[in-house]
């Protein structure tokens, strides 16, 4: 029995239409790309005296009949991502506005990377990775037109299925509530 725990830093970019449906509340749909990267693992045996602790898991990759197991450090995700946000603005006054939102991302996988050291893995399988539900606090600064804003992000739930590739069963998933946490910058243009 292992015990898995998985951090990194994933990074991504979204294009939305905000759109107002009651004063200060809007919806937020969009289309983008996100990197899920998981660049550090810490794999323990149950118990200890098994295997200890290790940095890495192993993975199903054989480029020829003789090889040995290979394992892997580090991996990432590239997917489509499809996003809801609902949020409220606060005007602080005519030129700064406080935003409260909460996002949804469904992820939507077509490649993956896996590190082998020197050798990179590359596997093109496409399936429905997870999804993202987040919490966004922010701050615009609005320039006739324009406005430009920045956003704390606190990711509250994700819920990502296991990879075959890694030996794991793609039936089950890893669930993880309020993990990390983040920063965005947006950028938009006021159509009225």
């Amino acid at each position: 029995m292992t015990e898995l725990k998985l951090s990194g830093t994933s990074i991504g970019v979204d294009f939305g239409y905000k759109m107002l449906f009651r004063k200060n509340w809007y919806i937020i749909p969009s289309i983008g790309y996100y990197k899920f990267t998981v660049d550090d693992i810490t794999n323990k045996s149950i118990p200890a005296a098994s295997w200890g602790t290790r940095k890495y898991r192993s993975i199903d990759y054989r480029p020829d009949s003789t090889s040995l197991g290979y394992s892997t450090q580090k991996y990432h995700y590239n997917n489509l991502s499809l996003g809801i946000a609902l949020g409220k603005e606060f005007k602080l006054n005519s030129k700064y506005q406080f935003t409260a939102e909460m996002s949804f991302h469904y992820l939507l996988n077509y490649s993956q990377k896996y590190s082998l050291g020197q050798v990179i893995y590359s596997t093109s399988t496409k399936h429905n990775l997870g999804y993202l539900v987040t919490g966004r606090l922010g701050i615009n600064r609005t320039f006739k037109k324009i406005y430009i804003g920045t956003n704390l992000l606190l990711p509250v739930y994700k819920q990502i299925k296991k990879d075959k590739v890694l030996l794991d069963n793609p039936a089950e998933k890893f669930d993880k509530w309020f993990g990390g946490y983040g920063l965005s910058l947006k950028v938009g243009k006021l159509l009225n």
